[in-house]
Order: C-alpha cells, then structure tokens, then sequence
C-alpha cells in the first residue's frame, strides 16, 4: 500500500511539474476566456456601458474576477502601454478605495493597503468630499490614478482575474496534495470535517453547513468589514436559504449574542436592486424584518442581521454606521 501511496505522489508531482512547463497563456484562456494577457496578469477590459464603481464590483465578482489591482511599477506600465496601443481614451474603475477609512486607501480585491499607486499630478484631492473610488485616466501621455464619487455613472472598467492556480510552483503545494492523498489511503479522510475547516480558518466556526467568523469585539462601518474579511480569505457572509439563516440565528442566540451584524448584501449599484459584494450576484433571497428594506433618511443601502423578534433577520442601514461583522469561508 505505501508504495502505492508513494507511485501516486510521484504522479502528481510530475503533472504539476509538465503543468508549470506549459504556457501560461493556455492556463489563462481555458479559465478566463475573456481575458487578456497584459504583462504577468490576464484582464478583461469592459468598454461596453459607463457605471458606477459598485456595479463594476459586482460585475467582476460575477465573472470570479475582481477589479484590478495595480500593486508595481512594472504592471501598471504594462497596462497603461496597453490601453494606449489600442488607442483607448477612457476612464476605467480599479480596485483602489477610502471608502473603509477616510485618506487610507485599500484594494477591494484583498482587503489589504494601497502600498503602490501612481496618481495623476495633484491627486487624490477627494474634490468636494466625496471622492472615495479610483479609476484610470491618461495624463501627460499615460494612464495614471485618480479618485472620483463612487456612485457616479461615470468610467468602463477593468476586471483581474486571479493567478490560474495550475502555474503554482510552490513544493508546499505539492507537498500538501501528496498529504492529502496520503489521507484518503489511509482513512483520514474520514475525519470530521470540523477539523478540516479549522485548519484553513482557524478563528471559524462550523454553524450548519457554512464556516464563519463572527467579530464580536470591534464595530466597524460596512466597507470596513468587506476589507476585514477579504484579508482573511473570505467575504462578509452571503444567506441565500431559510436553513442557513436559521441555523445562523439559532448559534447567535445559544450564545446570548444580540448585536447588529453586517453581512454582504447591499444596494450600492442599483438603488432597490440588492446584490451580494461576495459573488456580485443579486440576492434571491432575504429574511427582513418587518417592514424592511425600507431605505429611511434615503441613506440605507447595506444589509445587517439584527433581532428584533426573538430571531434575526434582515435590515437595510446606513453602510458608514459601526457595526459587528460575520465573514463566511469560501466552500471548500
């Protein structure tokens, strides 16, 4: 049996290893048909319909992309190179915000901090107190970053898609895969699922089918918790069953938990037209409370649990209040 094991993992080793040989243009147009290899990244570069930076979110997320993210010299020189030769003279939306923390910019795409951007001369200037997003712009002959109001109808965009997984080299990678053969021949892929789970989240708790992280010690507004959970590899939670809302509901309140929480629906693209920012797609199903959503002061546009009745349900607020957050762990 041990040889057996062993012949496996030298199998797998060897794909991976004719794999990383093959050209990477391949992997790309297998995944992302639609994409375009510019530089080291593939992107798909929508000159369709002008729309606001949340639908240009959502509409990347749908595809399992995200807006780009610009993060080296070399990249950005890359694409502006490319979107000169094509002989484009647009506005296109990236991943780049302040939306989370007024003056400190983040990539929607990861969560993490703006390290690199490359702005237009006298930018950002959040003009007139309400430039949160960034886009691209030529400038003195090459495209270069700007902010602008997230909610205008104003720039195309340009999706990223993520490094095809089948050009990793990493012998960690291999390594694990030869665990996890190694595993199933031996029996252990019996073991409880739980142990799996914590293994790639370990502050997540199994509540019915879903892994989540339930913050429970800092409030913080709606951009804020997408940032925090997409820098722990998951997305603010997405309910798209009765069961799963229950079994949320009913964990809540085993723990005397009686807090508002954000999760990841939200009307910020189409007014009255709520979509999940996890997977951009619309939401099919909501719990509300009574009377909810109901948009009051005209300023409600993100969607939080709360327990008005003995079980949670679903509220329209305010996306700058500071709230508790629930982030949910991708399937495995």
């Amino acid at each position: 049996m041990i040889s057996l094991q062993i012949i496996s993992c030298i199998l797998i080793l060897s794909v991976f290893s004719e794999f990383s040989k093959a050209d990477d243009t391949c992997l790309g147009e297998q995944r992302f048909t639609s994409f375009t290899k510019i530089g080291n990244n593939y992107y798909y570069i929508d000159r369709t319909n002008v729309v606001n930076w949340y639908k240009a979110v959502d509409t990347c997320r749908r595809m399992g992309a995200n807006l780009a993210t610009i993060k080296y010299d070399d990249q950005m020189t890359a694409l502006s190179n490319y979107l000169l030769s094509r002989g484009y003279d647009d506005r296109f939306w990236v991943a780049g915000n302040d939306l989370a923390e007024n003056g400190n910019f983040y990539w929607n795409s990861n969560g993490r901090k703006m390290t690199y951007a490359k702005w237009s001369p006298g930018e950002p200037n959040n003009f007139g107190g309400n430039e949160h997003c960034i886009h691209l712009q030529i400038r003195n002959g090459e495209y270069s970053m700007n902010d602008f109001g997230c909610t205008y109808k104003y720039a195309y965009f340009i999706c990223q898609a993520p490094e095809p997984i089948l050009k990793l080299k990493m012998i960690s990678l291999q390594i694990t895969l030869c665990i996890l053969l190694l595993s199933a021949f031996s029996g252990l892929s019996k073991a409880d699922d739980t142990c799996l789970g914590e293994q790639r989240f370990e502050s997540f708790t199994k509540i019915g089918n879903n892994y989540y992280y339930i913050e429970q010690t800092n409030v913080v507004n709606w951009h804020k918790a997408v940032d925090t959970c997409r820098r722990m590899g998951a997305d603010l939670a997405t309910i798209r069953y009765n069961d799963q809302i229950i079994s949320l509901s009913n964990y809540l309140l085993s723990k005397g938990y009686r807090n508002f929480y954000w999760i990841a629906g939200n009307d910020l693209a189409e007014q009255g037209n709520f979509y999940w920012i996890s997977n951009g797609r619309r939401m099919t199903y909501a719990k509300w409370t009574p009377g909810e959503p109901n948009n009051f002061g005209g300023n409600e546009h993100c969607v939080h649990l709360q327990e008005p009745t003995g079980g949670y349900t679903m509220n329209d607020n305010d996306c700058s209040r500071l709230l508790y957050f629930i982030c949910q762990a991708p399937e495995p």
